[in-house]
């Protein structure tokens, strides 16, 4: 093939990359909007800029955000600009494009595999709405890019490759924790590469923790400054009273909806697992391991209540799996022909095309919940973000505080309502996501007014005397056992940092000991 031939085909290529990556970056600025949920981290991000520490109610020292990097990203944002709504859009934005163009420039190889996973994008309605949302999936999915380019590529000494791949897993697992079992298998897979050049089990340990520093960092910190190594939100969703056959019934129920409503999502993710097992070559079999791996975790807790959430890293990775593969050109025209035809249905039918705001499963439509209160394109309209009603009752409170006053305030809303009210109301919700003593204890398993319960939302029946005992700081709970934990759990999120009678009720927090 002709030099000119050859420099041809590569301006075709960054032809079809830049156009592939405008009509994503359009998508998403349209497509654009905010989750309840991810205010409870603005909350914090709030709390943390204006002094009061990393908490969420700023009397006690709790971690009720589940995603430190991404916090830690937006916080200096933040601190400049005063303003978390169109702060938090824009670097959602940025990363969700950087991603993509990871995938675009550096990980596809072939004019026909671009168009083919441009189309596969376009077609997973879950990952066009969680690139923005406010929750971590923008830096979720740059980490994976970055992971999937150091772990297939070349030239890299084997140590050095492990060494850079524990650091990006680190990060990955500080962005979120569970994204740790995504990219294991083909960690422990360098990893034994790694041990075969170095012929020393001690320098590959020493790589590990040196990669896995960061991660370690954090869990220290958290185990000395919030008393746990884990956020709230996991102790609140295991002492939920709820088998673990019927939790795993609903995480097939919620794959299952994400089937039948995001086009592409599942069945990339399906295909990339058979291609692994097909050709079974050693860049696809251990990611594709993680994939199933991250599936089967997913199942197992079942699954979340918005619709697609847990589903765009294995689905990101999936993608990235089969970039690597000959997209026969027949298929790739189908692609983008499919994708052109879903572009105009979905321009005409969108109501009808898109799921039920929430199927009987408990499992939400997010975006289509809180679009027209969150949506970009109703902010650029003028209208003030958050519209909804939640926000607006959060900021009445506020108003109504008089300055330097604290008040405890029990609540279902946590999100819009938490930021908006301001750090002088102490929250005290039902579903334990922000309560250390109320995650531990068992939930009723009853929501609202169902007589069943609904995943993510453990609601707990709040012990006499609870709410005077965060209002006078004394504990006044009636029940003796649910008394001696109070206490114990005052100490750990309110005492002295480094007193030794902390430093014993963490012992006996995290042993059971109580």
């Amino acid at each position: 093939m002709k030099f000119t031939d050859i420099l041809e085909r590569r301006r075709a290529f960054i032809a079809l990359g830049c156009i592939l990556a405008c009509t994503f970056a359009a998508a998403v600025f349209v497509t654009a909007w905010v989750c309840d949920d991810a205010y409870i981290s603005f909350r914090t991000i709030d709390n943390f800029v204006n002094g009061y520490g990393l908490r969420w109610n700023t009397s006690q020292r709790v971690q009720v955000y589940t995603h430190p990097l991404w916090l830690f990203l937006l916080s200096p944002v933040y601190f400049i600009t005063g303003e978390i709504y169109f702060s938090n859009i824009a670097v959602s934005i940025v990363f969700s494009c950087l991603a993509f163009g990871l995938l675009v420039f550096r990980i596809s190889k072939s004019f026909l595999s671009t168009l083919f996973l441009g189309a596969a994008v376009a077609g997973s309605r879950a990952f066009i709405e969680f690139s923005t949302s406010g929750l971590e999936a923008p830096l979720t999915h740059v980490l994976i890019a970055c992971f999937f380019i150091v772990y297939s590529g070349s030239g890299a000494g084997e140590i050095r490759r492990f060494k850079l791949l524990c650091f990006i897993t680190a990060l990955a697992a500080l962005n979120r924790l569970d994204i740790l079992l995504l990219f294991l298998p083909a960690l422990i897979f360098r990893a034994l590469d790694a041990y075969a050049s170095a012929g020393s089990l001690k320098t590959t340990l020493k790589c590990m923790l040196l990669g896995f520093s960061p991660l370690v960092a954090w869990e220290l910190f958290s185990l000395v400054y919030y008393g746990v190594p884990f956020p709230n939100t996991a102790y609140a969703k295991i002492f939920t009273g709820i088998g673990r056959g019927e939790l795993v019934i609903q995480g097939f129920h919620y794959v299952y909806e994400c089937f039948r409503h995001n086009l592409a999502t599942v069945p990339v993710i399906m295909w990339a697992i058979l291609i692994a097992a097909v050709h079974r070559d050693t860049r696809t079999v251990p990611a594709a391991a993680g994939i199933l791996l991250y599936l089967a975790y997913v199942i197992y807790i079942g699954g979340d209540f918005m619709s697609g959430r847990f589903l765009t890293p294995p689905f990101f990775l999936a993608i990235c799996v089969l970039s690597g593969h000959i997209v026969p050109r027949r298929a790739a025209e189908a692609c983008v022909a499919g994708l052109i035809v879903l572009m105009m249905l979905v321009s005409v039918y969108e109501q009808k095309l898109l799921p039920p705001i929430e199927n009987r499963h408990g499992i939400v439509n997010e975006r289509l919940l809180y679009f027209r209160h969150t949506g970009l394109v109703y902010a650029l309209s003028g209208k003030k973000m958050p519209s909804h009603r939640w926000a607006i009752e959060g900021a009445q409170k506020r108003r109504s505080l008089p300055a330097g006053e604290k008040r405890v305030l029990f609540t279902y809303s946590v999100g819009f309502f938490g930021f908006e009210a301001g750090p002088g109301y102490h929250l005290i919700e039902p579903y334990a996501i922000t309560d250390p003593f109320l995650a531990r204890l068992k939930a009723t398993v009853r929501y609202l007014d169902r007589d069943t319960w609904r995943i993510g939302h453990f609601i707990r029946n709040i012990p006499p005397g609870y709410m005077e005992s965060v209002r006078t700081g004394k504990c006044l709970i009636e029940d003796a056992d649910k008394a001696r934990l109070y206490d114990l759990i005052a100490i750990v999120t309110q005492g002295d940092i480094f007193s030794v009678k902390r430093l014993g009720a963490i012992w006996k927090l995290n042993t059971g000991s109580n």
